[in-house]
């Protein structure tokens, strides 16, 4: 935002009482030929037009010249704030109808290409110092007072080239006719910004892909050597060479390479995310290309020759994104705004000290789950190809986690049974956070890679049913996914149209809003540990924690919490004191749910759950005595009737209160059901008292089995075992 205002006689920055409305502070609106925005000092010294809309606030300015002093805005540094700054004392100002106008410039200008506001038009338009302005008569724009040296730093090239008058690279040519030498430029679009880096060699520089947008762009050095292959791999990234003109190329870029690398050294590569030292200090974090550090400084660092290199690079301008988010957070609903905050949070796992988290949101169709995703995507990446779908593979995940380290990873549409299959084959791993040992063709052990992130699964149905599915016998899985139901929202909603609209425009504007967390991460990260730590406990405090939910699931809840902090502080509108609520509400259900699912390995409930599964289970399997052989008794009368040639692996026997089980298919069954049978036999012998024994089932009967490990429970009346210990009670009456 515009906080300061410029001194024009003294050249420096003074307060002044006119406070714009909040705006984000950042607009990376593409400029007019292509140019990044334009810095409007120099602009506000030499053009008196502009100078006294920031100094009166456009006060006295007719409708006409604040339409113009807007569009003008549109081009320049800060473009939201300024375009306030200079209507903010018109008598027509509201911070709606300036915002609405300043959009609707903007439209025109990437739509209609609208271009610099001109002298003659803002004269025409009713400003009176027009007539004495000395560079009226030049017939331009005020926006050319910005030189192309202060919009475009020109780096030095290798000997015989130079750059054009609008800055395309070109190569001095000798001319066959006069003996002299032309310049034969290489590209239609811009290269600036290079720098080479290490592991693999590469050349890295930003080039313009049309008159709106710019890219970064990353040439391996092996691609350098061959015009084909430069062709192919400079197309491949959205840079357009001259073809008649492409024999030059391979010379060109080896040239540019070798003086950059003797220039200085060059840039080593890093991985996406926080960075470390040897002794483990936190000393920044990387995105974007750039190392954002402790010290408030900015370094290129290369990201490395990776597939999701351009996926996850800044692209295009700020403002949309903003505007895309505010569609989230004027529904005020939390469920939807989570999803989004995960992309804030998903860094500060480090701070936790988890690995991995995994959050499941479903919900029916329709209530705004996949947009709410393009949206948290859209923060470091591209918000369709950084996002995951039903088609992907588990093996591709894993890569990913490892590729991306601290940034989150995004997968919608799980389903379905197999795509669920695919979340649970990764949700330990993540959770883990690394990779599976494995070794490569060589026969050399590679090196595993790991990750502190989170990870967003979106469903119209509970991924933690399927978890319950796959481990009905320990809560291991469960206790790893934090899921609740998105609510449907009843505020602030758009028609879809409209809501699409916003979305797709991210398609082409995505990761810059990444670049202002990196910085606000990177610049103190000890500063957020502080604050992770204070939080924790008050969150621990505010859900009056009993110790039965993991110390994941409060991670999660408190990364977000943080999150949506930093998200406000860049300018973001998410309601905290909501987020709360809805949090603890679903901690709160989710420990409600681990209860009544029993399935926590070795409690009464899991216990008597698995129990209970396997005397249902082999109800055929099961034979009722009255007695058993010895202690006086010489007869054993069955209470029940099998088929010939039934295995038995329950024995009732009921005068003496006992329940045997066969132990070894007790064993597969629980472990069928993604148990851990030992959790369970231990659970039988804290809870019932169970033995473990040598002794043959269904003894005295026609269906005795030989001497076999057995599990015996002694039955207590009252107890739950008891009424299926006397459905046949008539043997009770034998003496």
């Amino acid at each position: 935002m515009l906080g300061p205002s410029y001194d024009f006689g003294n050249g420096f920055f003074v307060t002044v009482p006119v406070t714009p409305p909040k705006t984000n502070g950042i607009d990376h609106d593409p400029p007019h030929y292509d140019y990044p925005p334009i810095p409007w000092e120099a602009i506000a010294k030499e053009c008196k037009f502009i100078q006294n809309a920031l100094i009166t606030g456009g006060k006295d300015y007719s409708e006409p010249m604040w339409n113009l002093t807007t569009l003008a805005a549109v081009f320049l540094e800060d473009s939201h704030g300024l375009a306030h700054a200079m209507g903010n004392k018109h008598p027509g100002y509201t911070i709606e109808s300036t915002t609405e106008k300043w959009q609707r410039k903007v439209k025109e200008k990437e739509e209609n290409g609208v271009g610099w506001p001109s002298c003659q038009a803002i004269q025409a338009a009713g400003c009176t110092d027009c007539a004495t302005c000395p560079h009226l008569v030049k017939g331009k724009s005020p926006l050319n007072l910005a030189s192309l040296g202060a919009l475009i730093v020109l780096q030095e090239l290798p000997y015989g080239y130079e750059y054009s008058n609008d800055g395309i690279i070109c190569k001095r040519v000798k001319s066959k006719k006069d003996k002299g030498e032309t310049l034969t430029p290489l590209f239609y679009s811009r290269l600036t910004e290079p720098w080479t880096q290490k592991n693999p060699a590469a050349l890295n520089f930003t080039t313009t892909t049309d008159r709106s947008h710019s890219q970064s762009v990353c040439l391996k050095a092996i691609d350098i050597v061959g015009t084909t292959e430069v062709c192919k791999a400079l197309v491949g990234q959205g840079v357009k060479p001259i073809l008649e003109n492409r024999r030059h190329l391979e010379g060109f870029f080896m040239a540019w390479y070798n003086l950059l690398e003797q220039a200085k050294e060059a840039i080593k590569t890093h991985p996406y995310g926080w960075h470390f030292e040897e002794d483990g200090t936190c000393t920044g974090f990387v995105y974007g290309g750039s190392m954002f550090k402790n010290d408030g400084s900015r370094t290129p660092a290369a990201i490395g020759h990776s597939n999701l290199r351009n996926i996850y690079s800044p692209t295009g301008q700020l403002d949309p994104w903003y505007e895309a988010c505010k569609l989230i957070t004027d529904q005020e609903n939390p469920g939807l705004s989570i999803i989004v905050l995960a992309s804030f949070a998903a860094p500060l796992m480090r701070d936790v000290g988890q690995s991995g988290a995994l959050i499941s949101a479903y919900s029916a169709s329709g209530f705004g789950k996949s947009s709410a995703m393009d949206i948290g995507n859209a923060v470091w990446g591209h918000p369709k190809k950084a996002k995951e779908v039903t088609l992907s593979t588990a093996r591709s995940i894993i890569a990913k986690l490892g590729e991306l380290r601290n940034l989150p990873v995004y997968w919608d549409e799980v389903k379905d049974e197999e795509a669920q299959r695919k979340a649970y084959d990764t949700l330990y791993m993540n959770t883990d956070g690394t990779s599976h040992g494995k070794m490569n063709r060589h026969g050399e052990y590679e090196e595993k890679a790991d990750w502190q992130t989170m990870m967003v699964v979106c469903s119209n149905r509970s991924f933690v049913d399927y978890v319950i599915g796959r481990q009905r016998t320990t809560d291991a899985g469960v206790l790893r996914v934090f899921e609740y139901e998105v609510p449907e929202s009843t505020k602030g909603r758009l028609n879809k149209f409209d809501f699409s609209h916003a979305i797709d425009k991210l398609r082409y504007h995505y990761g810059k809003m990444g670049l202002l967390v990196a910085e606000h991460l990177g610049s103190n990260p000890a500063k957020w540990r502080v604050v992770i730590d204070d939080t924790f406990k008050r969150f621990e405090k505010y859900v009056k924690d009993d110790g039965l939910a993991p110390r994941f699931w409060v991670s999660v809840c408190v990364t977000l919490i943080v999150g949506a902090q930093i998200a406000n502080e860049l300018g973001c509108q998410f309601d905290v004191s909501g987020l709360w609520d809805f949090l603890a509400e679903t901690y709160a259900a989710n420990s409600k749910r681990l209860i009544n699912e029993a399935m926590r390995g070795g409690s009464r409930e899991n216990t008597t759950s698995q129990l209970s599964q396997f005397l249902n289970t082999h109800q055929r399997n099961s034979v009722w005595t009255d007695s058993q052989p010895g202690k006086g008794r010489n007869k054993v009368t069955m209470l029940n009737q099998l088929l010939i040639g039934t295995a038995v692996f329950i024995h009732w026997i009921v005068q003496d209160k006992l329940l045997r089980l066969h132990k070894g298919e007790f064993i597969k069954f629980v472990s069928e059901q993604g148990g851990s049978p030992q959790t369970v036999i231990s659970g039988l012998e804290k809870e019932y008292g169970a033995i473990i024994k040598q002794a043959r089932m269904a003894s005295g009967t026609a269906f005795v089995c030989t001497s076999d490990r057995v599990i015996e429970i002694e039955i207590n009346e009252g107890s739950e075992l008891y009424e299926q210990l006397t459905a046949h009670n008539h043997a009770l009456a034998v003496p």
